[in-house]
C-alpha cells in the first residue's frame, strides 16, 4: 500500500520473509517494514534508504539503488542495485 509521499509503491530489498532486525515504523505513519541488514563477509551493513529514479532515455527504465551505512564506523555510501546483489542478507 502507497502513502501519500510515494512510499511503498516499490517493494523494499530483503522485504519481511529474507530475514532482518527489528521491526520500525515507516516514517509516513504506514505499515511497518523490517530493518535489513546486509554483509559482504567482512563488513556490516543496514539499509538506511532505497531509491528509484526515472530514466528518461530511450528505454525509459529506472535506477534503483540503496544508501547503506557500515554499522561499525557509521560510514555511509550509496550502492546501484547491482552491488547490492552481491552482499548477502543476514538473518
Amino acid at each position: 500500500m502507497a502513502c501519500v509521499c510515494g512510499h511503498g509503491d516499490e517493494p523494499v530489498y530483503g522485504s519481511g520473509s529474507e530475514g532482518g532486525g527489528g521491526i520500525v515504523q515507516d516514517p509516513c505513519g504506514g505499515e511497518e517494514s523490517a530493518v535489513i541488514y546486509l554483509t559482504d563477509g567482512v563488513r556490516l551493513y543496514e539499509i538506511v534508504s532505497e531509491y528509484i529514479v526515472r530514466n528518461y532515455g530511450l528505454a525509459g527504465s529506472f535506477l534503483r539503488g540503496a544508501t547503506v551505512q557500515d554499522c561499525v564506523s557509521g560510514a555511509t555510501m550509496t550502492l546501484p542495485a547491482s552491488r547490492l546483489l552481491t552482499l548477502e542478507t543476514v538473518r
